[in-house]
C-alpha cells in the first residue's frame, strides 16, 4: 500500500507515534539500495559492488533497530500492563472475598465505592490492552510489507547466517510462497520476536479484564439489590450493569459517569476478539528462526571473525578425538559375551561392562568443561592417555586371576570413560570456528562421532582372523586385539597431539596496542563479547527479565534425549546376548550388522532433514516416539518363542532409525527453548544435553545387568532367554510410553 508509511504514523496510539516502525524511512533506504544495485547490473553504468554490499547491509542493520525498538517498547509496556492487570485480579478478589461476609450499611456503602473505582481502574486497563494490541498489529504489519517489498526489489537480500537470527515471511504473492531473510540480531532475540508473535500474556490479559467485568457486574446487581433491601429508599430497575445500585447512588454523578465509562468499555470490549484476530492474523506470516549447529548440540553463537581462532590442525585433532573415542566405545559390543564368559562371569554383565564408561563420561565431562576455561591441549592429553591406559587394563583382564579378572575389566573402561573428552571437542567448534566454517566443522564432527560408533564394531570382522599368540605373557587374539589395536592408536595420537596442537589464545593473553586500549577496555566492560554486527543496538527491558521462563518445553527435549538413549543403548547392547541365543550369530557377523546398522543411518539424516523443513520438530518427535515403540514391541517374545528374524531385525531398525530422528529433534527444540542463562557457559545446554544422553545410555547398559541378575542363572536356556527378552524390552516400551506421554502432554507448550 503507497500510503502505508503515513497510515501507521496515523493510527499508532496516541503519543507512541516515535515508537513505530519507521516504515517511510526504511522504503526510502530500500530504494536506495535496490537503485544502486540496478546500476551495477546496468550495461550503462557500473558502481563499486562494495557499496552495494554497504547499502545492503545499511537497510538491514536500520530493520533490525527498527524491530529491537519496537520490542523493547512491546517488552517494557506488555510487562507492566500485565502486572497491573495481576494486581487488580487481586484486588477484585478481596472486595468479593469480602463482600461474601455479612455486611451493614455503612460497609454496603463502602463497599460500593470500591466497586467503582475498581471498575473505573479496570476500564482504564482494557483501553491499554487495545492500545497495545493495535501497536502490535500496525507494525507487525509494517514488517511484513517491507519484507515482502525487500523480496521483490532488486536488492539481494542478505543471507541467514549461523548464530543470527532468520526472519521468515510466508506469502503467496512471493516466489516459492516464502523468503527467509538473515539479520544481524543475536539468537536470543528470537525468544522476544516469538513472545511478541504469540502475545500470550495479552489474551491471558484480555481474558481477566473479561473475567473481572462481569465479576463486577454481578456483584453490582448483587449491591444494588442488597441497598434496596437494606435503605427501603430504592429499587431495582434492572438486573443489568447498567442498573443503578440504589436510589442513594444513581444520585451521585461520579458513580453514573462511572457505569456510563464501563458500559462504552463493555461495547467496545466486545471487538476485543476481532483486534486479536487482526494482530494474529499480522504475526501469522513472520516467524523467527535461529540457526544452530544443534546436531553437534552446540547452542552458541559463532565467535566474530577476528575471535575464530581454530586452525586446520587443530580441528582434525578435536575430530580424530572423537571418532577414536566413539570406536573405542563401540568396540566391545560384538565381543563382551565371549569375553565375560572366558573369565567366568555371566553374559548378562555386558552391559555393566559397556556402562562404566558412561558412569565416569556423566561426572568427567564437568571436569573436562571446566579445564577448557583454561586449556583445550591438557584436557585433550589427559583423555588419550586414560583411554591408552583404560585399552591396556582391559587386554590384561583376560590372563588375569579368576578372582580379579572382572575387576580390572570394569576398570578398564572405567578409565576408558573417564577419556571421554566430547565435551572439549564440541566446545572448540563452538568457540574458536567463525560462522563461516562453523557448519562445515559441525557436519564433520556429527559425522566423526557416527563413523566412530560403525568402525568400533566393524573392527571385529577382520580382527576374527587373528591366531592367538602371547608376548610377554598377554594374550593376543580376535577379542583382546581390540583393545591392543586401540591403544596403539591413542599412543600415536598422543605423540601428533603433543608436537602439532597450539591452544588458542584467550582474551587476556592477547597484546593490546597503546591505539586499541580505549576499544579494549570498552569490550572488556561488556558482559558479552560481540562484534558490531551481532549486538542489540538496545538492551531488553528488565520488566522481562522478571518473567518466569517455561522451563516444560526445555525438560521435554532433556528427557527425549535421555529415553532415546535408554532405548537406543539397551537395544544395542543386548543384542550381542539376544543374536547369539535367538539366531546363532558370531561374533563377526554382530559386528557387522552393527556396523551397516550404524552407517545406514546416514540417509536416515538425511531424510530428517529434508522432513523438518515441511513439519515441525514436535510433530518429528510425537511419531518417532510412535515408531520406537512399534520397534520395541517387534522385538518382544510372543506364546514363549524366540521372535522371528524378520520381526527382530525390522525392530531393531526402526527403533534405532526412530532414535536418530528423536536426537534430531531434541536437539533442535532445544536450540529454540533454552533460556538465554543455559545458553553459554562451563554449565550449558550443550552440556546439559550430553549429560542426558550419557545417562540414558548408563542406565540402558545396567538395566542388562540388572534384569540378568533378576533371572539369576546364565542366559542359556530358552525359557531364561525368553523372560529376559520379556524383561528387556519390557522395560523399553515403559521408559518410551513415558516419554511419549509427557511429550503429548505439553505438546502446544513445543509449538
Amino acid at each position: 500500500m503507497v500510503g502505508f508509511g503515513k497510515r501507521i504514523k496515523r493510527k499508532a496510539p496516541k503519543g507512541w507515534e516515535s515508537l513505530m516502525l519507521d516504515y517511510s524511512l526504511l522504503k526510502s533506504r530500500l530504494e536506495m539500495a535496490s537503485e544502486v544495485e540496478s546500476l551495477d547490473g546496468s550495461q550503462h553504468g557500473r558502481t563499486d559492488s562494495k557499496v552495494a554490499l554497504a547499502l545492503r547491509n545499511s537497510f538491514q542493520h536500520l530493520l533490525d533497530s527498527e524491530l529491537e525498538k519496537v520490542l523493547a517498547h512491546y517488552s517494557l509496556y506488555s510487562a507492566r500492563l500485565c502486572s497491573r492487570v495481576e494486581g487488580l485480579k487481586a484486588e477484585t478478589s478481596v472486595a468479593s472475598q469480602f463482600f461474601r461476609q455479612g455486611l451493614g450499611p455503612s460497609e454496603l456503602a463502602e463497599l460500593t465505592k470500591d466497586v467503582k473505582t475498581l471498575a473505573e481502574l479496570w476500564v482504564e486497563q482494557a483501553g491499554k490492552l487495545r492500545m497495545l494490541l493495535q501497536y502490535l498489529t500496525l507494525n507487525l504489519e509494517g514488517l511484513r510489507k517491507i519484507l515482502k517489498k525487500y523480496k521483490k526489489s532488486n536488492a539481494v537480500g542478505v543471507s541467514p547466517r549461523p548464530g543470527l537470527v532468520t526472519l521468515r515471511l510466508d506469502h503467496p504473492s512471493l516466489p516459492g510462497g516464502f523468503v527467509e531473510q538473515g539479520s544481524f540480531l543475536p539468537l536470543d532475540m528470537v525468544e522476544q520476536i516469538n513472545a511478541m508473535k504469540d502475545h500470550d500474556e495479552l489474551v491471558e490479559a484480555s481474558q481477566t479484564v473479561r473475567a473481572a467485568l462481569l465479576e463486577l457486574d454481578a456483584m453490582k446487581r448483587q449491591l444494588s439489590e442488597a441497598a434496596g433491601r437494606s435503605g427501603g429508599k430504592g429499587r431495582i430497575v434492572g438486573q443489568s450493569i447498567y442498573g443503578a445500585f440504589s436510589q442513594e447512588a444513581r444520585n451521585h454523578g461520579s458513580v453514573q459517569r462511572s457505569l456510563s465509562m464501563l458500559r462504552s468499555q463493555l461495547s467496545s470490549l466486545e471487538d476485543l476478539d476481532a483486534v486479536e484476530r487482526r494482530a494474529r492474523a499480522a504475526a501469522a506470516v513472520i516467524t523467527p528462526m535461529a540457526h544452530f549447529e544443534t546436531r553437534a548440540a552446540i547452542f552458541t553463537p559463532a565467535p566474530p571473525d577476528h575471535a575464530a581462532y581454530a586452525t586446520v590442525p587443530g580441528l582434525l585433532i578435536n575430530l580424530a578425538s572423537a571418532f577414536l573415542y566413539m570406536t573405542n566405545y563401540s568396540l566391545v559390543l560384538p565381543t563382551n559375551e565371549e569375553f565375560l564368559e572366558h573369565i567366568g562371569s555371566r553374559g548378562s554383565m555386558a552391559g555393566v561392562c559397556v556402562g562404566m564408561a558412561d558412569i565416569t563420561a556423566v561426572f568427567v565431562s564437568l571436569l573436562y568443561g571446566w579445564w577448557s576455561n583454561r586449556s583445550f591441549k591438557q584436557p585433550l592429553i589427559a583423555s588419550s592417555l586414560l583411554c591408552l591406559t583404560g585399552n591396556v587394563v582391559y587386554c590384561f583382564a583376560w590372563d588375569a586371576h579368576a578372582g580379579i579378572a572382572l575387576p580390572m575389566l570394569l576398570a578398564g573402561r572405567l578409565l576408558t570413560g573417564m577419556g571421554s573428552c566430547r565435551a572439549v571437542n564440541r566446545r572448540y567448534i563452538a568457540d574458536f570456528v567463525s560462522s563461516k566454517r562453523r557448519t562445515a566443522a559441525s557436519a564433520a564432527f556429527v559425522a566423526a562421532s557416527a563413523g566412530g560408533a560403525a568402525m568400533g564394531p566393524l573392527l571385529a570382522v577382520p580382527l576374527q582372523n587373528i591366531q592367538d599368540f602371547k608376548i610377554a605373557g598377554f594374550s593376543i587374539n580376535s577379542i583382546t586385539g581390540g583393545g591392543y589395536l586401540m591403544a596403539g592408536a591413542w599412543l600415536v595420537f598422543t605423540t601428533f597431539l603433543q608436537a602439532v596442537f597450539v591452544d588458542p589464545p584467550r582474551d587476556d593473553d592477547e597484546d593490546v596496542s597503546d591505539d586499541d586500549t580505549e576499544d579494549q577496555a570498552a569490550l572488556e566492560s561488556s558482559p558479552d563479547v560481540e562484534d558490531s554486527l551481532s549486538r542489540p543496538l538496545l538492551g531488553p527491558a528488565t520488566e522481562d527479565a522478571q518473567k518466569p521462563f517455561n522451563m516444560r518445553p526445555a525438560y521435554c527435549c532433556i528427557l527425549s534425549l535421555f529415553v532415546l538413549k535408554f532405548v537406543q543403548q539397551g537395544m544395542i547392547s543386548s543384542l550381542p546376548e539376544f543374536t547369539h541365543q535367538f539366531y546363532g550369530w558370531r561374533s563377526a557377523f554382530i559386528g557387522g550388522f552393527l556396523s551397516i546398522l550404524s552407517l545406514s543411518m546416514l540417509p536416515v539424516n538425511f531424510g530428517v532433514a529434508l522432513g523438518a523443513t515441511v513439519i515441525s520438530d514436535r510433530q518429528l518427535l510425537l511419531s518417532s516416539e510412535v515408531v520406537s515403540l512399534l520397534g520395541c514391541l517387534l522385538m518382544l517374545s510372543y506364546g514363549g518363542s524366540f521372535p522371528a528374524l524378520w520381526a527382530y531385525v525390522t525392530g531393531t531398525v526402526l527403533v534405532y532409525a526412530a532414535t536418530i530422528v528423536m536426537e534430531s529433534c531434541s536437539m533442535s527444540m532445544l536450540s529454540k527453548k533454552i533460556p538465554k542463562s543455559l545458553s553459554r557457559g562451563t554449565c550449558n545446554a550443550g552440556l546439559l544435553a550430553t549429560q542426558a544422553g550419557s545417562g540414558g545410555r548408563f542406565f540402558g547398559n545396567m538395566s542388562i545387568s540388572f534384569f540378568g541378575s533378576l533371572i539369576g542363572k546364565h542366559l542359556n536356556t530358552p525359557e531364561a532367554i525368553v523372560k529376559f527378552d520379556h524383561l528387556m524390552f519390557g522395560s523399553l516400551v515403559a521408559v518410551t510410553l513415558i516419554g511419549f506421554a509427557f511429550t503429548l502432554s505439553i505438546f502446544r507448550s513445543l509449538k
